[in-house]
């Protein structure tokens, strides 16, 4: 599998479950939301990998995606836990034709982004095969 096909079902399958009508950006795509509420950002990342076949060319990448949540400031952190809640779930337990996820969860609060908006993150691990 080539990093492309990795990112293009990482992206798929997160906008199949991104149910909000709160908008998304997605890798290297400028976005100008206007005044909303709630948006989010969708990073992802390869972080390496290693040789796991003897005698064959099979390499296990590992990469990690990053959905950044924005809420406005000063709405309180309910929002914030339930937006977070449903990010985890659309990565925990799930395997997408062998992305497979693990270490899925709410990785910190920034805080204020400093353009109105709070921010949180949430991290999936994730790795794949290639040959």
């Amino acid at each position: 599998m080539t990093f492309e096909q990795v990112q293009r079902k990482i992206i798929d399958h997160f906008k199949a479950l991104w149910t909000l009508p709160a908008p998304v950006a997605f890798p290297n795509k400028r976005e100008d939301f206007g005044d909303v509420d709630i948006f989010a950002r969708v990073k992802i990342s390869f972080t390496g990998g290693r040789h796991v076949a003897v005698g064959r060319l099979k390499h296990r990448r590992r990469g990690v995606v990053l959905v950044q949540i924005f809420v406005r400031q000063n709405t309180g952190v309910e929002d914030l836990a339930a937006l977070e809640e449903i990010v985890t779930r659309m990565f925990t337990r799930h395997t997408l034709s062998g992305v497979r996820f693990f270490d899925v969860g709410p990785a910190d609060r920034a805080g204020e982004d400093g353009y109105g908006y709070y921010q949180s993150n949430v991290n999936a691990a994730f790795t794949f095969d290639t040959n």
